[in-house]
């Protein structure tokens, strides 16, 4: 039996080219390969809170009015220069005079009153008579007094003197040059506001606003009669609205405001001679706030007739010459007792 011996297998070798083989396969395989994408990184998760941004207020900046300083009893007291012409080299002091008092008012509410006070009369060097005027305003309590207006004044009929116009909660309202003519109504000028809480006194409208004054219930509006026009002034605003009318005589009045129960009309008066009212012609004016409007309601040859209260709105009360009593349809123009 023959035997073939075969060759042994050179291991070795062919694991050689294995390897090879694989080596060469793994670089072209790797060749080919995309490399893995770079990861993004994730973003914080911190919330960032926005800073605000503060601006600070500007303090406002400007003149501001004084400050009254108050006691236990204040009271303002201007200092009183008199004119060497008119009064004596020495003119006695204020305080050291007798006083009388030559009109009062209380405020609708009670809480303050006005006096204005005159002292005897006094004849200066040229034996001419002056006296010293005081107006006085007072807080019920007496723990608070203002005094607006302490002057010399020459005596006489047309001595010019203060007047109340009307209170509001806060002011009062005044003007010191008032002058008796001897006709039914005064004529006022200069007309000024108190501040009750402060003492500070300050001007009402223009310089040369003059007439007959009277304040609205609601102390919002001032309104002025004169000769031929109705003024009515806003006290916020100090804005003027004229109203005119007419009416004819030698030597004209017109005056004696009342007020209707709301405040939104008032009636007044006129003469067309006020030297002889009595017998002179007479009208009574209606005048509306809200529109404005002004007419006239009742003319009357006379009797001298001249308002007294208004509190129905139809109907007005009337006085005469005489003082007697009437009553004004302001519908049909129909005047009864």
């Amino acid at each position: 039996m023959s035997v073939t011996m075969r060759k042994p297998r050179r291991f070795g070798s062919l694991s050689r080219r294995s390897a090879m083989l694989a080596l060469a396969l793994a670089g072209a395989v790797s060749g080919c390969l995309v490399p893995p994408p770079t990861p993004i990184p994730t973003p914080s998760a911190t919330p960032v809170t926005p800073t605000a941004t503060l601006t600070s207020t500007p303090t406002p900046t400007g003149t501001l009015r004084p400050t009254a300083t108050r006691t236990a009893t204040p009271t303002v007291t201007p200092t009183i220069t008199p004119t060497p012409t008119d009064l004596p080299a020495a003119t006695p002091n204020a305080d050291s005079l007798f006083f009388e008092v030559v009109d009062r008012q209380v405020s609708p509410n009670f809480q303050w009153s006005a006096r204005v006070e005159h002292s005897q009369v006094l004849l200066n060097d040229q034996e001419q008579p002056f006296l010293f005027e005081r107006f006085r305003v007072t807080r019920a309590d007496g723990t608070l007094a203002w005094v607006p207006v302490a002057r010399w004044l020459d005596a006489g009929p047309l001595t010019p003197t203060t007047t109340v116009l009307g209170w509001s909660f806060t002011h009062l309202y005044f003007a010191d040059r008032s002058i008796a003519d001897g006709a039914p109504f005064g004529q006022w000028s200069n007309p000024q506001r108190l501040d009750l809480r402060t003492g500070l006194v300050d001007r009402v409208g223009p310089v040369d606003l003059s007439g007959v004054f009277s304040l609205t219930p609601n102390a919002r509006t001032m309104v002025i009669v004169e000769l031929d026009r109705v003024r009515l002034m806003d006290l916020s605003l100090q804005t003027l609205t004229d109203i005119p009318y007419t009416f004819e005589g030698p030597d004209r009045t017109a005056g004696g405001i009342v007020w209707s129960r709301d405040g939104s009309e008032f009636l007044f008066s006129s003469f067309d001679d006020r030297f002889n009212w009595q017998t002179a012609k007479s009208t009574i004016w209606r005048v509306t706030l809200t529109e404005p409007k002004i007419a006239w309601a009742l003319q009357d040859e006379g009797r001298g007739f001249t308002v007294v209260s208004w509190r129905d709105t139809e109907t007005a009360v009337l006085r005469d010459k005489d003082g007697v009593r009437w009553r004004l349809n302001l519908q049909t123009g129909e005047v009864v007792r």
